[in-house]
């Protein structure tokens, strides 16, 4: 897989997870400017979710879940693509807006400081937080060994 292709997959995580509210918070003064045409409108539907055991044993049907797509064409004719889970049109759009913006150098630096960066610092900071949750209900499990039995 080439570089391009690795950094994509990075900003498309970053944006996919965060919150709507402060995504879209962030991201409003760098989209409103930009004409963008909507090839494929914000949709909701389902896809099918595998798992695996311990991460490394065979894949199993674990589920659905349900997720919103869209596409759309920014400036430059680039075309980004949006997906998250869940059933939320407007997050699916802005990651959609931003995915095309962020194949151009001119707002790759404004987006990687205004979004992606808060973005990233905030999932940290909450992963850390439960994190800290969890250490402090870890219960440690130990056997005691009688006399001479």
């Amino acid at each position: 897989m080439n570089e391009e292709a690795t950094e994509r997959q990075k900003w498309l995580a970053i944006l996919a997870k965060a919150s709507e509210e402060t995504l879209l918070k962030l991201s409003e003064s760098i989209v409103s400017g930009v004409d963008f045409q909507i090839i494929r409108a914000p949709q909701v539907g389902l896809t099918q979710v595998q798992g695996r055991m311990g991460g490394s044993g065979n894949p199993f049907f674990l589920g659905e879940v349900t997720m919103t797509r869209c596409v759309v064409k920014g400036p430059s004719e680039s075309v980004g693509m949006g997906f998250v889970a869940g059933r939320s049109k407007p997050k699916a759009l802005r990651v959609a807006q931003l995915d095309a913006l962020l194949m151009h150098a001119d707002y790759q630096s404004r987006i990687h400081e205004l979004v992606l960066t808060p973005l990233e610092t905030e999932r940290q900071a909450y992963e850390a937080e439960k994190c800290r949750e969890y250490a402090a209900s870890k219960v440690d499990f130990f056997t005691l060994v009688r006399g001479d039995e």
